[in-house]
């Protein structure tokens, strides 16, 4: 039997708030990555990826350079990408018991909503936030459109949330 256990206070350990990030996270890959891997660019793409995670390239370029690499790649490798995704093991029960718990789930990331709208919708979030490709021709042009939604985006909404739910920051995972 698998049994996952925290010990902690029981008072506050139930949350009114989710937030989370979906690459590597609430899916177990990094999606932009799997779609280079459609034009056979993974490794340079995950590259890049790996740098920025790291801090050593600032998120929006960074971003930016991957996705325009994809210029040309037919808007079907999104589907195909998509139908490869797994979700991380877990995810969809932490979704479906925090909301059953009467938290509210929102899925934040510097991915894509081509993908963040998909794996929502799967788990069971409330919202959810992310880039946007440009597509034309049914074709990636290798733009970003705007706004870039990077880490600062997560600590707004979170912000946001908080003010418009009456929350503590206490009452947030």
């Amino acid at each position: 039997m698998r049994v996952d256990l925290f010990a902690g206070p029981s008072q506050g350990r139930r949350k009114r708030l989710l937030l989370a990030d979906m690459d590597a996270t609430i899916v177990t890959s990094e999606t932009l990555d799997d779609l280079a891997a459609r034009a056979g660019l993974k490794d340079q793409v995950a590259a890049i990826t790996a740098r920025a995670m790291n801090g050593e390239l600032d998120f929006e370029t960074a971003l930016k350079e991957r996705v325009g690499m994809l210029r040309g790649l037919e808007e079907t490798a999104l589907a195909e990408t998509y139908a490869e995704t797994q979700m991380s093991p877990g995810a969809a029960v932490l979704v479906r018991t925090m909301r059953v718990h009467g938290a509210y789930c929102v899925l934040v990331s510097g991915g894509f909503t081509y993908f963040t709208s998909r794996i929502a919708k799967a788990c069971g979030f409330h919202e959810n936030h992310a880039n946007r490709f440009d597509v034309a021709n049914d074709a990636l042009t290798g733009e970003v459109l705007e706004p870039i939604l990077g880490k600062e985006a997560k600590l707004t909404t979170l912000k946001r949330l908080i003010s418009e739910r009456g929350l503590a920051t206490e009452d947030t995972v």
